[in-house]
C-alpha cells in the first residue's frame, strides 16, 4: 500500500494505491466441540436432574496490519522521481508461517445437579448446584523472555501461559407459589450465582501481540534520524522500491525465526492475569402475576431483579505505578491527576520520561483482569388483556440501572482500555453507568381481527431514550493520552478559569475573539438550559449518565385475508406496514435528537469546554468550544438537531403471502 501526501507528512493522503492496510489475514474463527450426558430421576414429589458437560473451544484471531507492506511519500514528485519515502512499515509472520493466528484453546468441564420439588400442590421449589472448571491449553503459546523479564513493580507478563485452572461454583434456588391455588395470583423468584462467557478475542490479544507469532517494523517520525535514513535507503535501492514483504525483512536483517530467548521486546504488551476468572454475578429476582377478577382475560405482572458483580472484567495497565499520579494534581476545585507534570513533552508533542510508569521502554502493558465492583437492577410492569373477542392489548414499562467499571468497548486491548470515560485515567476508573443500557423503555401493542371482513389491524408503540451522553473536556486535560476526560461541572461561568480566545476558520483566518467575560456569559446560559449540568453543579460528570430525549414511535399494520377453494383451501394475505407512521405527518416525530456537538451516530460526547493549559498557579484554563469546527458558533441548546438518516424516516412495506393446505 502506498500513500502519497500533499505536503503534510502527518496529514491525510492525497492519493492512495495498492492493497488495503487492514484486511489481509484479518479473521476470527471459532471451533466448538461439546458432549453432554443428563439423567432425570422421578421420586415422588421430586424430579432430580444431574449431568456432566464437556466443551472444547478454540478461537483464532488473525490481524496483520500492513501485511502487504506500506510506504508513504511526501509528494507525487517524490514518488515519480524515485525519491526515498518518508515512512515505511510491514508485518511478517515468524518461523515460516505466512498467515499467523493468535490462538486460545480451553476445555470446560461442568458437573451439575438440580431438584424440582413440588412441596405442595401449589408450591414448587427448584434448587441446584453447578461447578465449572476451565483448563487452558498452553501448548499453542510461546514465552517472550524479553517481555517476561520486564519488571513492573514485582509483576511481569508471561506470554506463554494462560490463567491457572479454577473451579467456579454456582448454587441456585428458585420457587413458584400459586398463592390462591387457582393460578390467579402467582409469586415467583430465585437467587443464585451465574457464570458467563467472555469473547475469546480478548484472550487472543496476548499471543497476537506477543512478538512471537509475527514481527512488525515501523520506520517513521519516532525512528532515530540516522537509523531511518539508512534503512529507508535499503528499501529503495536506486529508486526502486522493494514491495515484497519477505524481501523487505531480509534487507533490513529482521529475524523472523524466534524462540523464547530471542523474542523482541514489545512496546505495547498484552497479557492475562494469572488469577483471571470468567465473569460471574449474583442475581436475585422476584415477580408477581395477578389475574384481575373481571369478565375477560386481564393479567398484570410486576417484576424486579438485582445483580451484583462477583467477577467482572476490565483491563488495567500494569506499567502504571498507581502510587505516583496522585502526587501531581491540578489546583482549584478540579484537582484531578495531572500527568503532564510527570512527563517530558517536546515541541512536536512527543512524550518521554514518564515518571508514573515502571519503565519507559513500554508504552503500555494491558492486562485482562477482574473486578468485583458493579451492580444492576431493573423493574418492569406489564399487562396483557383481551377485553373483547379478537382484541388484544398489551403494554410494558422497564427501568434499568447497570453500574460497571468497564463495558470492554472494543475488541483489541488498547481500544477496550482507552474507551473508558474517566476523571483520573483508565487505571483509576470508577463505577459508571453501562453504555449498553436503555434506561427507560415503554412498549404497547393493540391488535384487532375483524373476522367478518378478514381484516387484521395492529398498532405498535415503542418509547425509549436512544442513548446516554458523556460530558467531557475537549483535549486531553489530565495528560494520560486519552481524550475522554469527564468534565467538572462548574456551578457558574465566573468560576471557570476562562482565557481570551480567537476563533479561526479552516485556513487560519481570525473570525472572532471572545473575552473571558464573554465566554462566562455563554457558559451560564448553556448551563441554565441543560438538565444534566444544572442538576450536577459542583460535581464531576458521570460517564453515560445524561439521557437523550425520549422518543415515541408508532408502527401500523393492516392486512386483508382472501380465501377461496373447496376441497383445497387457498389463502392470500395482502398487507401494508407503515413504520414510524407519525413521521408521515411531521418530520420531527419519531426521530432521535442529537446533542449540539454530535457529528456521528456513535459520538455521544458533549464538550462545552476546551482545555487550554494551566496558569502559573496550576489551575486549569479553558475556552468555550464551538459547536462546529473552524467557526465561532457557540452552544445555546444541548439537544438541537435531529438525526437525519433513512432508518429514522417513515417507510411502507407492502406484502403478499400465499397460504395453502
Amino acid at each position: 500500500h502506498i500513500d502519497i501526501m500533499a505536503g503534510d507528512p502527518a496529514g491525510a493522503p492525497a492519493m492512495s494505491l495498492g492493497y488495503e492496510l487492514f484486511t489481509y489475514n484479518n479473521a476470527v474463527k471459532n471451533n466448538v466441540m461439546n458432549l453432554a450426558d443428563n439423567v432425570s430421576i422421578y421420586a415422588g414429589a421430586h424430579k432430580i436432574t444431574a449431568g456432566l458437560n464437556w466443551e472444547r473451544q478454540t478461537a483464532s484471531n488473525a490481524y496483520m496490519r500492513n501485511a502487504t507492506g506500506y510506504y508513504r511519500f511526501a509528494s507525487v514528485e517524490d514518488f515519480i522521481n524515485g525519491a526515498n519515502p518518508v515512512g515505511a512499515c510491514f508485518t511478517i509472520g515468524n518461523n515460516g508461517v505466512d498467515a499467523p493466528n493468535g490462538l486460545i484453546t480451553y476445555n470446560q468441564f461442568a458437573v451439575y445437579a438440580q431438584d424440582e420439588w413440588n412441596i405442595t400442590r401449589n408450591f414448587k421449589l427448584t434448587y441446584g448446584l453447578r461447578g465449572d472448571l476451565i483448563v487452558y491449553d498452553n501448548s499453542q503459546l510461546m514465552t517472550n523472555k524479553a517481555v517476561l523479564d520486564y519488571d513492573m513493580g514485582g509483576r511481569s507478563i508471561d506470554t506463554g501461559k494462560w490463567p491457572s485452572p479454577k473451579m467456579q461454583v454456582s448454587p441456585r434456588i428458585g420457587f413458584t407459589w400459586d398463592i390462591r391455588g387457582d393460578k390467579s395470583l402467582k409469586l415467583r423468584g430465585g437467587l443464585g450465582l451465574f457464570q458467563g462467557r467472555l469473547p475469546l478475542v480478548f484472550f487472543t490479544n496476548m499471543p497476537q501481540n506477543s512478538g512471537m507469532i509475527q514481527t512488525s517494523v515501523n520506520l517513521g517520525r519516532n525512528t532515530a534520524a540516522a537509523e531511518f535514513a539508512e534503512k529507508i535507503a535499503q528499501l529503495n535501492p536506486g529508486g526502486k522500491l522493494i514491495t515484497d514483504v519477505k524481501e523487505m525483512a531480509k534487507v533490513l536483517g529482521v529475524n523472523t525465526t524466534v524462540t523464547p530467548e530471542d523474542g523482541q521486546f514489545q512496546q505495547t504488551i498484552n497479557g492475562v492475569d494469572p488469577d483471571f476468572h470468567m465473569p460471574q454475578i449474583a442475581k436475585v429476582s422476584l415477580a408477581l402475576d395477578y389475574k384481575l377478577p373481571v369478565s375477560f382475560p386481564f393479567t398484570i405482572t410486576a417484576e424486579g431483579m438485582f445483580t451484583k458483580t462477583i467477577y467482572g472484567v476490565r483491563l488495567t495497565d500494569w506499567n502504571i505505578n498507581e502510587s505516583v499520579p496522585a502526587t501531581s494534581t491540578f489546583k482549584g476545585v478540579d484537582n484531578r491527576y495531572n500527568y503532564w507534570a510527570l512527563e517530558d513533552v517536546d515541541a512536536k508533542g512527543k512524550i518521554s520520561n514518564k515518571q508514573y510508569v515502571y519503565g519507559n521502554d513500554a508504552d503500555a502493558a494491558y492486562v485482562l483482569t477482574n473486578t468485583n465492583q458493579g451492580y444492576g437492577w431493573n423493574a418492569a410492569l406489564s399487562f396483557d388483556m383481551t377485553p373483547a373477542k379478537n382484541l388484544n392489548i398489551t403494554a410494558a414499562y422497564v427501568h434499568t440501572v447497570s453500574k460497571e467499571i468497564s463495558g470492554m468497548p472494543g475488541s483489541n486491548a488498547s481500544s477496550a482500555y482507552q474507551g473508558l470515560y474517566t476523571v483520573n485515567g483508565c487505571n483509576f476508573a470508577t463505577l459508571q453507568n453501562s453504555r449498553y443500557v436503555v434506561p427507560d423503555k415503554l412498549t404497547a401493542n393493540v391488535s384487532y381481527y375483524l373476522e367478518s371482513q378478514g381484516l387484521h389491524f395492529n398498532l405498535y408503540y415503542n418509547g425509549y431514550s436512544h442513548g446516554t451522553y458523556n460530558y467531557v473536556y475537549a483535549n486531553d486535560m489530565n495528560g494520560d493520552g486519552n481524550n475522554a476526560d469527564l468534565m467538572y461541572i462548574y456551578p457558574s461561568g465566573a468560576e471557570v478559569n476562562f482565557v481570551e480566545h480567537t476563533y479561526k476558520d479552516k485556513d487560519g483566518n481570525p473570525i472572532a475573539t471572545l473575552t473571558a467575560a464573554d465566554q462566562a456569559q455563554i457558559y451560564d446560559k448553556f448551563l441554565a438550559q441543560d438538565k444534566y449540568m444544572s442538576k450536577n453543579k459542583g460535581k464531576y460528570a458521570e460517564a453515560h449518565s445524561a439521557i437523550s430525549p425520549f422518543i415515541s414511535r408508532f408502527d401500523f399494520r393492516v392486512a386483508k385475508d382472501f380465501t377461496f377453494g373447496n376441497k383445497t383451501k387457498h389463502n392470500i394475505q395482502v398487507s401494508a406496514s407503515i413504520e414510524n407512521i407519525g413521521n408521515m405527518f411531521d418530520s420531527s416525530w419519531g426521530v432521535e435528537k442529537w446533542s449540539c456537538y454530535q457529528t456521528s451516530y456513535d459520538s455521544y460526547n458533549v464538550t462545552p469546554l476546551t482545555y487550554a493549559g494551566e496558569d502559573a498557579s496550576g489551575k486549569p484554563q479553558f475556552y468555550m468550544t464551538p459547536v462546529i469546527s473552524n467557526t465561532a458558533t457557540m452552544p445555546t441548546e444541548t439537544f438541537n438537531q435531529y438525526y437525519v438518516d433513512p432508518s429514522q424516516c417513515w417507510k411502507v412495506l407492502l406484502g403478499l403471502k400465499y397460504f395453502f393446505n
